[in-house]
């Protein structure tokens, strides 16, 4: 009677760390990606921007709609910041022209649209310098 005991202990025991495990796991899923990764990963001559693009005109499908997916995940992160300087109005506005950028890159990629990722890619360059004035810390 005591193994089955210590192995009923045992299987609840695993239990709760496979439960504390999920909690863990969505805490981190839905943890607020801050505006300095954001500006790491997406934009520059490295980021996924061009690294979708580039994928894109190759015909490297597979890549670019990695790229893109991520950069998706990215656009819908940007806005749940505050910014770090300038008005919240601009901030939410600036934001969304950067999400719906990066929604249309991803739409075009998933598409194997090459084209369309050109021209949401250079969209994206235009609109980078109007949010910086107005909100990156100098």
């Amino acid at each position: 009677m005591g193994r089955k005991f210590a192995a009923l202990g045992l299987c609840l025991t695993a239990g709760l760390f496979t439960v504390s495990g999920v909690v863990f796991a969505d805490d981190k899923k839905d943890a607020k990606i801050e505006i300095h990764e954001i500006m790491e990963k997406v934009p520059g001559k490295k980021g996924l921007c061009v690294t979708c693009a580039t994928a894109a005109k190759a015909g490297k499908w597979e890549d670019a709609q990695k790229a893109s997916a991520e950069m998706k995940k990215y656009g819908e992160a940007l806005g749940k910041n505050d910014p770090p300087k300038g008005s919240k109005d601009s901030w939410a506005k600036h934001t969304k022209v950067f999400g719906e950028t990066m929604t249309a890159i991803d739409d075009a990629a998933q598409k194997k649209d090459s084209a369309g990722v050109e021209k949401a890619a250079a969209a994206f360059g235009k609109s980078c310098k109007a949010c910086h004035d107005a909100h990156q810390k100098k």
